[in-house]
């Protein structure tokens, strides 16, 4: 019979491992508001990525004074910018089921001012263009509000 300080000891090794693996996997992937970098990666795993699109979480990353101000503007409620916004995310999931590939690299960051500039490279290629790739490189403006990061706002798309 094996003893019991072992079995303990066997279990209490199988936790700590597990618990490391866990830790190593969070601190790997950076918070979505932590840089630029990060908030521009996070958009565009849910604009760009099968299964990803949520219009909620794509709103979690715009800065909330600029929602304010474009629900203003625009005589909007969220709701309605959420649902068109839904509706886009959407038509991308259709054209990735249809055979579209696309694929981004978030590069350089250029801060000015306490805001950033995040350039994007974004590839894109569909059967119907005969599975020719267009590559296009944009900046993504993004504001530190409170400590966090944002998208500076949901115009430039």
């Amino acid at each position: 019979m094996i003893a019991r300080n072992h079995i303990i000891g066997i279990v209490a090794g199988a936790v700590l491992i597990v618990a490391t693996i866990t830790g190593a996997l969070l601190i790997g992937r950076e918070a979505p508001h932590s840089s630029p970098e990060a908030v521009v990666h996070r958009l565009l795993e849910v604009y760009f990525t099968a299964g990803e699109g949520d219009a909620s979480q794509l709103l979690d990353l715009v800065d909330p004074q600029a929602l304010e101000e474009i629900k203003q503007y625009w005589v909007v409620e969220m709701d309605e910018v959420r649902e068109m916004i839904q509706a886009d995310l959407d038509e991308i999931q259709q054209e990735i089921e249809m055979g579209a590939s696309i694929s981004f690299e978030v590069g350089n960051t250029v801060l000015q001012n306490g805001d950033a500039l995040t350039m994007v490279t974004i590839t894109f290629s569909h059967p119907e263009h005969g599975g020719e790739e267009f590559t296009d490189s944009i900046f993504i403006p993004t504001i530190k509000r409170d400590g966090r990061w944002y998208l500076e706002d949901l115009i430039w798309w």
